[in-house]
């Protein structure tokens, strides 16, 4: 699944952004999401700094880096090691395709893989799910502000438009928090507050903590709500919110999501069951 160009958090260092070109990581990076796009979209020949804060200091700092960057190579460059450096390179981690310090492309575990027949979704090569419904890919549905890059499946009930979602993907920058436990009530309160804001139809219940399966207890956590739905036109009398939260080896953490009502057939509350217990870590 092709990504756009953007901005983009640094797989190397999470509390900066970094230009990703649509086929690889470029060395242009900024302190927000919202700052302009590098010249030429960041192309790789182009040459790249880091882009400069507001503060005088950080620009002059800037500058002195580039400097010395330039007079790095050249030293290289008078001693005949460029051909040593460019097999040393490492790839950039996160990448479909990603560059080197030289521009070579390395092939990359993407993002997020989703067989469609198996409806088995993979994070970066770690984290695994199943999903309980034919899957939609992101972008799609409200829900998925939530989180990015993701994968999303929902059925409708008995033909009313009563929607089951189940979603996985990694914490929008937005509800992201030092630590899962918080993400989870951050996420868990988004999404009372985007389904269920009519307090004349909808009650919701005290939320409840707790671990996610048998995950490590400091990495995972499950936050989940039971709704009161006080509507005679809605065919459901409660919806059950569940968010869990795991936190990846590269500090990234991962959104899964469902939202269920009581009157569901059995087939689908056993899948939606399968679908929480099947979350593991490779």
């Amino acid at each position: 699944m092709a990504t756009a160009p953007g901005w983009y958090r640094d797989p190397a260092d999470s509390s900066t952004y970094r230009w990703w070109n649509g086929l690889g990581w470029t060395a242009w990076r900024a302190e927000t999401d919202q700052s302009p796009p590098p010249p030429h979209g960041g192309d790789a020949r182009t040459v790249a700094t880091v882009v400069p804060a507001d503060d005088r200091q950080q620009r002059h700092t800037a500058r002195t880096v580039l400097v010395a960057v330039v007079v790095l190579v050249g030293l290289l460059v008078a001693v005949g090691v460029m051909g040593a450096v460019r097999r040393a390179a490492e790839p950039v981690p996160g990448a479909t395709t990603a560059p080197t310090a030289f521009g070579t492309p390395a092939v990359q575990a993407p993002d997020l893989e989703l067989d469609a027949a198996s409806r088995r979704v993979v994070l970066l090569g770690e984290l695994e799910a199943q999903l309980p419904a034919d899957p939609a890919v992101a972008p799609r549905e409200t829900l998925l502000e939530l989180a990015d890059p993701a994968a999303l499946s929902e059925t409708e009930i008995d033909g009313t438009g009563f929607f089951v979602h189940a979603l996985v993907g990694y914490a929008g920058p937005t509800l992201e928090q030092d630590d899962p436990d918080a993400t989870a009530a951050a996420a868990g309160a988004w999404v009372l507050d985007q389904l269920f804001s009519d307090t004349d139809l909808y009650t919701p219940g005290t939320p409840i903590t707790g671990p996610l399966g048998d995950l490590p207890a400091d990495r995972a956590v499950q936050w989940q709500v039971e709704v009161a739905i006080d509507s005679t036109e809605l065919d459901a009398d409660t919806d059950l919110v569940r968010v869990g939260v795991v936190e990846l080896s590269d500090g990234r953490q991962v959104v899964l999501l469902s939202t269920f009502p009581d009157r569901a057939d059995p087939e689908l509350t056993a899948a939606f069951e399968a679908y929480w217990d099947s979350i593991t870590l490779r």
